[in-house]
């Protein structure tokens, strides 16, 4: 995995500029962002989910809950939310965890 200070680094430019430039800040020139992206794509570079849920102090995850009587909390609904929740995932950059559970039990 090619760190943004592995970017920085290969662009000539600070860690700060590549940020900027990849989060398409207006005090980057368009040219600077331009090459900063095309060298981001070329080095295989995409942005580590965990440091900027440290950094932004959101984590952007959805908890999804589902039961069933099969026997199995992986069902074939389960399956096809799950596709889908990945996909939006993985288009907005959010992480993705999910946990399965075998029974749960509600006690006031």
């Amino acid at each position: 995995m090619v760190s943004i200070k592995e970017l920085a680094q290969r662009c000539g430019v600070s860690v700060a500029t590549v940020s900027k430039a990849l989060n398409d800040k207006s005090d980057i020139g368009e040219e600077t962002k331009k090459r900063i992206r095309e060298i981001a794509d070329e080095m295989g570079y995409f942005p580590n989910a965990s440091a900027r849920t440290l950094r932004s102090k959101r984590s952007y995850s959805i908890g999804v809950l589902f039961g069933g009587d099969r026997g199995t909390a992986l069902t074939d609904e389960f399956s096809r939310r799950y596709s889908m929740l990945s996909s939006l995932q993985w288009k907005s950059g959010a992480m993705k965890s999910f946990s399965s559970i075998r029974k749960w039990e509600v006690t006031p």
